[in-house]
């Protein structure tokens, strides 16, 4: 299913639920997760024993910490899964480095797996508390919630003939996880707090909506820094009038364009938004990760995303077709291709070449192309900022990214090789 679709069946649960109790509402943004995550490939992280007993020693000592941290006037929270790039041997989150050229008297605390980082980690502790408490005591207090939730979802799937992979029970675990998360926060973040602004990249996990509504109720701005493209069916920043009363929704978000700011304010208004732009590009980072390759021969970059979800293997053919072209597939961090995919790939195909992301920027690879090829990546943004022209391929783009194709300022949008052949051709 394309965002739109998966979108159109998110809204169509909220207006039976609201039918049934204006008050499940509290819960739309929470739905939205479990939704949303229902329709996309997701690959278990599996974490060893001895990492979970770091996770909460770790966790036990940074939790001590973080009362102090609301002594400050800023704060950044960020998934650790976002410190994917890096320079000079130092992992980093070019969100948070944008963030931080916009504020002062700040720290970061992050939320995951990673542990390999200076900045303390609070997730594990609220996490491993509901283990507990959930091991012990029988979760009955959500049952009329769960039993309507389950049957309005089965429902709609039904009418709409998606099959879903949905167990009531993950519902439960997720409602019963969230009220746990946000009785930590209440007994963590002190009732008057120094703090001025908390800063999150990508909000929406458990674990920051409940730091948000906890830091709501203390009077704190929590603001959302756009991380990225943002399409116009993305549940978490789309229709958000419905979910103006959820738990965990930001105060304000800042976005990088006037297109952001057209969706967020005609759902919520002019206070809820702030107009910053993409803040990495003023960075000294930025400037110091940017270079340019040697190409034998001129380039398309081909950005990868969810795979195989959000790949065009039409694009197979266009390659099969057109030798005038050094193709250059860069994976997505957060989501590698197995090496026996990339062989396959790399059989029938002498023209392509799957770049290292660990030593390679993604701005060196966007600098060194001549077009951008991507499903519905910021890449291909990022790339148009460059200068290069660009091919979104997937349908996502073609419902989500509508204002911003425009062959005049040469993005493009083509899901046949057919029609990405023919603007090929143009560039020739």
């Amino acid at each position: 299913m394309n965002n739109k679709e998966v979108l159109d069946f998110i809204l169509e649960v909220e207006s039976q639920l609201k039918e049934i109790d204006v008050r499940y509402e509290r819960y739309f943004l929470l739905i939205r997760v479990f939704l949303y995550g229902s329709f996309r490939s997701n690959t278990p992280v599996l974490i060893t024993f001895k990492n979970r007993i770091k996770a909460i020693v770790k966790g036990s000592v940074d939790v001590f910490f973080l009362r102090k941290k609301f002594r400050l006037e800023n704060l950044i929270v960020s998934p650790s899964s976002h410190f994917n790039n890096n320079h000079n041997g130092l992992a980093f989150s070019k969100h948070v480095e944008a963030i931080k050229s916009k504020i002062f008297n700040y720290d970061v605390i992050l939320t995951g797996n990673n542990l390999n980082s200076k900045y303390l980690n609070v997730s594990s502790i609220p996490s491993a508390l509901y283990k507990v408490k959930a091991h012990f005591r029988k979760r009955t207090t959500h049952n009329n919630i769960i039993y309507d939730f389950s049957s309005i979802i089965r429902s709609v799937a039904l009418s709409k003939n998606i099959k879903l992979n949905f167990n009531p029970n993950d519902l439960l675990e997720l409602i019963s996880k969230i009220e746990s998360h946000l009785y930590f926060y209440e007994k963590i973040i002190p009732n008057k707090v120094m703090i001025k602004k908390v800063i999150f990249v990508a909000y929406y996990n458990i674990n920051d909506l409940a730091m948000i509504e906890v830091l709501k109720r203390r009077g704190v701005e929590c603001i959302d820094y756009q991380h990225g493209i943002q399409n116009n069916y993305h549940p978490m920043y789309s229709y958000l009038s419905g979910v103006s009363s959820s738990i965990g929704i930001p105060t304000t978000f800042w976005g990088w364009d006037g297109v952001s700011k057209k969706r967020i304010v005609s759902e919520l208004g002019y206070e809820s938004f702030e107009l910053v732009g993409n803040l990495w590009y003023g960075t000294k980072l930025y400037k110091e990760v940017l270079n340019k390759l040697q190409r034998s021969k001129k380039t398309i970059l081909v950005a990868l995303q969810l795979w195989p979800d959000y790949f065009n293997f039409e694009l197979l053919d266009v390659i099969r077709k057109d030798t005038d072209y050094l193709w250059v597939f860069r994976e997505h961090p957060l989501n590698r291709i197995s090496l026996d995919e990339k062989n396959s790939i790399l059989k029938n195909n002498v023209d392509i070449i799957f770049e290292d992301i660990n030593t390679i920027s993604v701005e060196t690879s966007i600098n060194s192309c001549d077009i951008c090829i991507t499903g519905y990546s910021t890449v291909g943004i990022e790339a148009h900022h460059m200068g290069k022209k660009i091919i979104f391929v997937h349908e996502n783009a073609k419902f989500g990214l509508s204002d911003y194709i425009n062959k005049d300022n040469d993005i493009f949008y083509a899901d046949t090789s057919e029609m990405i052949c023919s603007i090929l051709a143009e560039d020739v």
